[in-house]
């Protein structure tokens, strides 16, 4: 029997046409002139009215139905507006023959095509490709419904897209399998099943000892990395001609090798094709301890940079002390000095005193404590000769005393890692360094060094410890410069290496076609348009700013720039907010477990949580334990505490289920699936309304980390000496959080923010706004491509930098002045083709956004791509803060989603309370477990909101209905203070019935023999 791809109700919603309201009806059903012709030539009633709804279905679904599946209030009110008798309808009549005609004069219309066995082909492509990324058999089949609306072609029954997606799994399971079969040898078939048997020293299975690396940056945690690298590094190259033949994408080989690392070893040797899963393990494992050792690299190296430096800084600190101190020392002697001189030379010109007197007093002088101060004095100011010490010298001191701490760590990675260099004089080096081991000469080949750099070396004690240190330094700027790759890595590879590569030169208009990038394919005509836009911009910004009534424009408090105000909320708006905290239940009163609850009745939102293997299990968890790992990672808890502190729970049901069902897939469909029916809610509906434009926006929330996780990095001001993490997430203007993701403290958030941006199965942004923080001119150059405005709030805009191109007029201000460059385009047009590939990438998603955007904003930054898409940036950013200027109700729009976020961000604290918000996990799965399970509850806690308000105002009286949805547009859905997230105490007697007894007597009168 066939494994069903939808649930039974999902088939039965996608069968059946959509349900409109009386308003809807008449939008929907109404024939345009173009199609009246058609219908007047039909006859009979029955055909009429089945012409109609038919349109009207297809215009709405881009899918035809069956007549059984008609609705009948639908029928009923299109024979009242034909003024037909509905007894007269006789679908029986409404023959095969009728019903094609109809759709096919429909589809001409519309300029869809009929699903036919050239687009059935089409789609049966795109089905396999997106398998190839291990997309879900549920949500590739929402994704193909869509593909081919967008590509306007019918779509056709849940059983013919169903029959198609499990048809290309068969034939792609098929592919794996023959190609396995035919090509594995017998030493690879032999090695693959020793990962599936026990040592015998150990008696434990081989592949249990190798799933888990450690992600610290412990010494001894990175030893035994570096020998599970070099493991699997020989076992990879025993299998690599096998795994090309494959043609394995990244997302199948880690979707196999998770399945490998979850289970346990009799699930493996079951598979038909544990094989594959073997070869997907090894090539997973080989990749991430590389990209860990990487991280390693990166992250001890820059430890001990900053190390040195604050020794360094020490040094100078106590030398500038002790200078000082010599200084007052000398000055004062000095002083005292100059006052016996000054008497010295009046006793000279003293013509009443004999010489003898002055003789005798230039003798007491000679003798004096004066002067023997005044001559220790030479001894400080040599001191102060000697230790006017530059600050290089020291660093570079203290650089090679730290050198030997730092290749007890990475000596052996550097050795064993390799590494894809594009200088040539450090790929000299790398191979000299790999030559000898480690153990370098001061012969070591020193080309690679900064001018600064060969100046300094000369006064080392170990120059081959200074060469380490400062070769592990370059190594590691190159890194983050992309000009120092790991081929076989999943975040560290060349970056052409993501970007997609299906025959790109010669399908390259068929995929921007695909993507939505038709219109962008010439650089003259977005040059053109750009160049229109940004001419309007400053005509009409300029003007704003010379007009003497326009009173959001102030004389800046220093310089020539003016200052823009931003309207900010009346106090009566704000006492109408804080009275909404009333509409809501008494404090307290509502226990989280219940919003749980309460909205999975209505979303069944633990539904998304499926095995990960995709099979059907026979026992499913039940929603209670189900909210027990949300709520555990969500809050804070832990699976241990959770289990310690709760009844009815198992310890190990809870880290089965966190194992198996807790797959950040998962809990990002169970995310969908909340925020898209609190769109449905028609007080949603109601407020969106309200609204000009989907906003959204996205901030960081930084947390401190207990542990020495490699993911963790340090931020002074946030944790003083101590690591953490970012989580950070993406909120929409009715605050509901559809995206977000967790990263180390130490990198830009505007890496991330088109991830989010990406993920808009079901909120599609139309205007995003971060802080400064989230801003690049990169970010402004990917978002126009994506149809997005880009409005950040950034710090002292008004200073920045405007751009403008040839051919531009640049108005005159009156009183104030702009800074105004001029970009020369040539560079941009020459890499146009260059930027379409990488967008194309990303909406594609062949690539997830953020790791191209860390290869991409790290580049070298002399790399025309990067300069090209600078510049690009640059012109689109200078257009956005021209608009940000002139429109003073666009910086209160921006202000106020971006309060959103805070208000979120202060929710987030109360729904992360457990271990004081400190996180104790060191693995980044863990770190996005429980990132996204925090945003699920943020989610179910707005959706709770809504439903309750939504219950307020349906028992509010018609009258005054109007006056209380005005009530609600000030309100927000983020208030918490009616929740309880800690549960209740419970003082009752009932609760105490089997409290432990204690004997007085026992306490106080026992004998020991």
């Amino acid at each position: 029997m066939k494994a069903e791809i939808l649930s039974k109700s999902q088939q039965k919603e996608f069968d059946r046409p959509p349900k409109f309201s009386l308003v809807e009806r008449r939008m929907v059903f109404e024939i345009p002139d173009s199609l009246r012709g058609s219908l007047r030539k039909l006859e009979s009633p029955t055909s009429i009215v089945g012409f109609t709804l038919q349109y009207g279905y297809f215009k709405t679904s881009g899918k035809f139905f069956y007549v059984d599946t008609f609705n009948s209030e639908d029928i009923e009110v299109i024979c009242k507006w034909n003024k037909f008798n509905i007894n007269d309808i006789n679908w029986s009549s409404y023959r095969s023959v009728t019903f094609y005609h109809h759709q096919k004069a429909i589809l001409k219309y519309f300029g869809i095509l009929p699903f036919g066995k050239k687009e059935k082909q089409q789609l049966f492509s795109e089905a396999t490709r997106l398998l190839k990324k291990q997309k879900r058999p549920d949500i590739l089949f929402w994704i193909l419904a869509e593909y081919l609306r967008s590509h306007k072609i019918e779509v056709p029954t849940y059983y013919a897209l169903s029959s198609l997606i499990q048809q290309s799994v068969k034939q792609l399971n098929r592919h794996y399998s023959e190609t396995i079969r035919d090509l594995i040898t017998k030493p690879v078939k032999d090695l693959l099943d020793g990962l599936l048997e026990k040592e015998e020293e150990s008696f434990i299975y081989t592949l249990t000892k190798l799933k888990n690396a450690n992600e610290t940056a412990r010494l001894r945690d990175i030893r035994e990395n570096m020998k599970a690298y070099l493991y699997f590094k020989s076992l990879f190259f025993q299998i690599q001609n096998l795994a090309l033949q494959l043609d394995l994408s990244m997302e199948t080989i880690e979707y196999h090798a998770q399945f490998v690392i979850k289970a346990r070893i009799f699930q493996i040797s079951r598979r038909e094709n544990k094989y594959l899963m073997l070869l997907c393990f090894i090539m997973y494992q080989y990749y991430f301890l590389g990209d860990l050792l990487m991280e390693t690299l990166i992250s001890t190296s820059k430890a001990v940079e900053n190390s040195a430096r604050n020794v360094a800084q020490t040094i100078l600190s106590e030398n500038q002390s002790t200078i000082e101190q010599d200084l007052e020392h000398i000055l004062t002697s000095s002083e005292d000095m100059a006052i016996h001189i000054t008497e010295l030379l009046k006793v000279r010109e003293d013509d009443t005193m004999k010489i003898s007197e002055k003789i005798r007093y230039y003798e007491q002088f000679v003798f004096s404590r004066q002067v023997s101060d005044f001559v220790e004095i030479i001894e400080p100011i040599g001191r102060i000769r000697k230790k006017e010490i530059k600050k290089e010298p020291i660093f570079y001191k203290a650089l090679e005393e730290h050198s030997h701490k730092l290749q007890k760590r990475v000596s052996q990675l550097i050795r064993n890692l390799d590494f894809e260099i594009s200088i040539p004089i450090l790929q000299e080096a790398d191979r000299e360094f790999k030559k000898e081991a480690g153990n370098i000469s001061d012969a070591f080949s020193s080309k690679f060094l900064t001018k600064d750099e060969k100046k300094n070396v000369k006064n080392a004690k170990s120059l081959p410890a200074l060469y380490k240190i400062l070769f592990t330094r370059h190594l590691v700027k190159g890194i983050k410069s992309g000009e120092v790759s790991l081929v076989h890595s999943f975040q560290h590879r060349p970056f052409e290496h993501y970007l997609i590569r299906e025959n790109w030169e010669q399908n390259r208009y068929d995929i921007l076609k695909d993507v939505g990038l038709s219109e962008k394919v010439s650089w003259k005509q977005v040059e053109s348009e750009l160049l229109f836009s940004l001419q309007e911009s400053f005509y009409k910004t300029y003007d704003s700013i010379n007009n003497p009534e326009n009173h959001y424009v102030k004389a800046g408090r220093k310089g020539n720039r003016p200052r823009f105000e931003t309207p900010s909320a009346s106090k009566a708006e704000k006492q109408i907010k804080e009275q909404a905290k009333s509409t809501f239940p008494p404090e307290n009163s509502i226990p989280l477990l219940e919003v749980l609850n309460t909205v999975n009745q209505r979303v069944g939102f633990t539904k998304s949580f499926i095995h990960w293997s995709n099979r059907s299990i026979p026992k499913k968890p039940s929603d209670m334990e189900l909210f027990a790992v949300v709520m555990a990672y969500g809050c804070n808890i832990g699976l241990d505490n959770m289990a310690k502190n709760t009844t009815n729970i198992n310890a190990n049901a809870l880290d089965t289920i966190a194992n198996w069902y807790c797959s950040l897939e998962n809990i990002r469909k169970a995310n969908d699936r909340v925020v898209e029916y609190t769109e449905k809610l028609k007080l949603v509906e109601l407020l969106k309304k309200e609204q000009q434009k989907v906003h959204t926006s996205s901030d960081g929330q930084k947390f401190y980390i207990k542990t020495d996780s490699i993911h963790a990095n340090y931020s002074f001001k946030y944790f003083g000496k101590d690591k953490g993490i970012v989580m950070y997430s993406f909120i929409d203007n009715l605050h509901r959080q559809f995206y977000a993701t967790a990263f180390s403290a130490g990198e830009r958030e505007s890496t991330y923010v088109i991830d989010g941006l990406l993920h808009n199965e079901i909120i599609e942004t139309e205007i995003h706004s971060t802080d400064t923080h989230g801003y690049t001119e990169l970010v402004f150059a990917i978002t126009y491509f994506l149809g997005i405005d880009f409005a950040p709030r950034i710090a002292k805009f008004e200073d920045h930098q405007l751009f403008s191109m040839e051919g531009i007029i640049v108005p005159d201000l009156e009183q104030y002045d702009f800074n105004v460059k001029e970009i020369n385009p040539q560079n941009i047009e020459q890499q146009w083709d260059k930027i379409l590939h990488i967008v194309a990438t990303l909406k594609l998603r062949h690539t997830p956004a953020s790791i191209l955007f860390k290869r991409l904003s790290s580049y070298s930054r002399q790399n025309p791509v990067y300069l090209a898409l600078r510049d690009f940036g640059r012109l689109v950013r200078t257009n956005f803060l021209l608009d940000y200027m002139y429109d003073h109700n666009l910086r209160k729009m921006v202000l106020q989603q971006l309060n959103k976020g805070e208000s979120a961000n202060k929710l987030a604290k109360r729904i992360f309370y457990g271990n004081n918000g400190e996180i104790k996990y060191v693995s980044k799965q863990e770190h996005l477990q429980a990132t996204t399970c925090k945003t699920l509850i943020h989610n179910l806690i707005v959706c709770w909101n809504y439903m309750y308000l939504s219950k307020k105002l349906v028992q509010t009286t018609p009258e005054n209905r109007k006056e209380f949805f005005e009530h609600i547009k000030n309100t927000s859905p983020v208030r918490w203070e009616h929740f309880n997230f800690y549960g209740i105490f419970d003082f009752s007697p009932e609760a105490l019935k089997d409290a432990l007894e204690f004997s007085t007597e026992d306490l106080f009168d026992f004998e020991m023999e």
